[in-house]
């Protein structure tokens, strides 16, 4: 007999087979714990810090995913909108390619760094 079983119904079955092995409490102090850790800036144990906790990060990421679909569903519907856009980048270049004094000695510093094994 082979049993078949997709694996989101699997992974349901092993989550209620191990919260049944905890008591109440256990279970309310591992909720508290990961409710703790996503609203947390700094971790437990962490040597680091993190400016923004996890949950934050997250909200941040869909944000920016939904401004850059957005975005992209502006440039590709709207002719007028991608025109702008690109009549701004070519001002901004001609502006960045007028300074090449200025571009020469950022690169030179840029590749330095690089040479030298520091990525800033």
């Amino acid at each position: 007999m082979q049993l078949n079983v997709d694996e989101n119904t699997l992974k349901g079955m092993v989550r209620e087979a191990i919260l049944a092995t905890f008591t109440p409490e256990v279970r309310n102090d591992l909720v508290s714990k990961a409710v703790r850790d996503l609203l947390d800036e700094k971790p437990d144990g962490s040597n680091g810090r993190r400016d923004k906790s996890r949950l934050q990060l997250i909200f941040d990421s869909e944000v920016e995913s939904f401004a850059y679909k957005a975005i992209r569903e502006m440039f590709e519907s709207d002719q007028t909108v991608k025109a702008s856009v690109e009549s701004l980048v070519k001002k901004a270049w001609q502006k960045v390619l007028s300074d090449e004094e200025g571009i020469a000695d950022s690169m030179a510093k840029a590749l330095t760094r690089v040479l030298c094994g520091r990525a800033y």
